[in-house]
């Protein structure tokens, strides 16, 4: 079995405010893969920077969520699932920053620790 464990933060209550994302791939049970990224937000408006400590400060040189996405893809191949705490918060995030920068969202199942 092979998954990847996602998890964003956000800047602001927008969904594709994503400031943040953490990949950590597992197959059989050990890590293979983990890697984080600084991703700067459609506007330097950030409401949660008490949540998660990011400010507009240390995102404002990053690369964009689009700009990015080449470097997200290999967290998404080859696996089984995703899995996220409090799922539906990353799937829609993940979608919505998709949208906003015109990439075709994964078709890859999403599965919530929360649930489990």
């Amino acid at each position: 079995m092979r998954f990847t464990a996602i998890d964003f933060e956000t800047a602001n209550r927008s969904p594709d405010s994503a400031c943040s994302v953490g990949f950590v791939m597992v197959e059989d049970g050990a890590i293979i893969k983990k890697k984080s990224f600084f991703i700067k937000p459609p506007t330097s408006y950030f409401e949660f920077t008490d949540v998660h400590g990011i400010t507009w400060y240390d995102v404002r040189n990053a690369p964009s969520f689009g700009e990015q996405w080449k470097r997200f893809t290999p967290f998404f191949e080859g696996i089984d699932f995703l899995v996220a705490h409090n799922a539906s918060f990353d799937q829609n995030v993940l979608r919505s920053c998709c949208q906003a920068y015109g990439i075709r969202y994964p078709d890859i199942e999403f599965r919530c620790t929360v649930k489990l």
